[in-house]
Parts: structure tokens; C-alpha cells; sequence
């Protein structure tokens, strides 16, 4: 089991190769994911925002 691992991981394509290859990958994943977290927290944000004007331009009459 070890020795098929170990081919496994040295071998093009192979678990080993995978991961390095997307390394590169994950990262900018991991960037647009973060991303895509700021603008979704800034849009409730917004919203919420907008709510409470509303809410009290409305309610004080």
C-alpha cells in the first residue's frame, strides 16, 4: 500500500502532481470566494440600510 502511494504521488497526473497544480487554482478560488463574501455582507448591508430609512420615514408619520 505504501509503495503504490508513493508511485502514486510521483507519477505526471499522479495525487502528487495534483496537488501542485491546484495550488494556483485554489488560491484564486479562495480569493473569489472572499470576494464574493464582502459583496454579499456589503449588500445586506445596503439593504438593511435602506430598510431602516424607510422604516422610519414611514413610521413617523
Amino acid at each position: 500500500m505504501e509503495t503504490f502511494m508513493q508511485n502514486a504521488a510521483n507519477t505526471p497526473g499522479g495525487i502528487g502532481d495534483n496537488r501542485y497544480l491546484k495550488t494556483s487554482e485554489y488560491q484564486v478560488t479562495k480569493v473569489l470566494r472572499t470576494i464574493i463574501r464582502l459583496l454579499e455582507i456589503a449588500t445586506k448591508a445596503i439593504f438593511t440600510l435602506v430598510k431602516d430609512v424607510f422604516k422610519g420615514i414611514v413610521g413617523k408619520s
